[in-house]
């Protein structure tokens, strides 16, 4: 739509690249937090005493609930300090796991990941957008880098290390220390983000109008297909690799 300009200054020092990595950290935090339970979901369904198939919907809850927190939050902030905005969706993140981490019911936990969703889809509507704004235009494609590489890193390490965790000292533990981790993103993020006011506001009857570009629709299409197929699979690989494959609980992290 447009290019942000650079509200940090001069990126030839080192705060504007700390700002950035401390997006790229809190982006770890929260897709190591939305995909958490795939490796614990087989401890969690049985002290639960729930189904495996009632556990997948802690992952299925935050996803239906970020597809339209990513709306309302694009919209709803309207000319609000992105700044505040991440730090309140971080925030959110460490109510969040704290929440699972203490929850005393399988419906506690649901809240908590619902609360998740919220965190997840405002990140993703305005939280990739603020790296290019920390530095030079020259430098966005690495500040774009430096944020997505959180995301990656989360999706390959987050979820084997918090399935170690889970193991060897419980999957309580292992959303404690998720909560933990978003609490010092939280602190780096107010120490380290300037203000970062909003370029335009987005207003709900523009929304539609992405709709009637004909490459939009496709690639809309492709990754709604794209992130049902990987979640469908993906939420469920640890009871696959315990029934069907029949691996020992413990060299379930190792194989993730």
């Amino acid at each position: 739509m447009h290019t942000p300009s650079n509200t940090s200054g001069d990126d030839t020092t080192v705060a504007p690249w700390l700002a950035v990595l401390s997006v790229g950290i809190g982006a770890f935090a929260l897709v190591t937090s939305e995909f958490l339970p795939v490796g614990l979901l087989p401890a969690m369904a049985a002290e639960l005493a729930i189904s495996k198939g009632q556990a997948g919907l802690m992952i299925t809850t935050p996803g239906i609930v970020a597809a339209f927190a990513a709306i309302f939050v694009t919209v709803g902030s309207g000319r609000l300090d992105r700044r505040i905005v991440l730090l309140a969706l971080t925030a959110l993140l460490v109510a969040s796991n704290l929440l699972v981490a203490l929850a005393p019911s399988y419906a506690w936990i649901l809240l908590g990941r619902a609360m998740l969703g919220v965190g997840v889809g405002g990140f993703w509507a305005i939280g990739s957008a603020i790296g290019p704004r920390l530095v030079s235009p020259q430098h966005a494609s690495r500040a774009m880098s430096i944020i997505f590489a959180g995301v990656s890193l989360g999706t390959v390490a987050g979820v084997p290390a918090g399935a170690l965790v889970g193991e060897l000292v419980g999957w309580r533990v292992a959303f404690g220390a998720a909560s933990a981790i978003a609490v010092l993103v939280f602190i780096g993020q107010l120490l380290l983000l300037p203000k970062l006011p909003p370029t335009q506001a987005i207003r709900l009857r523009q929304l539609p109008m992405i709709f009637g570009i004909p490459k939009a629709r496709l690639g809309l299409i492709a990754t709604a297909m794209i992130f049902t197929g990987q979640f469908a699979a993906y939420t469920y690989i640890a009871p696959f690799l315990t029934q069907v494959s029949h691996l020992a609980a413990g060299t379930v992290s190792a194989m993730l």
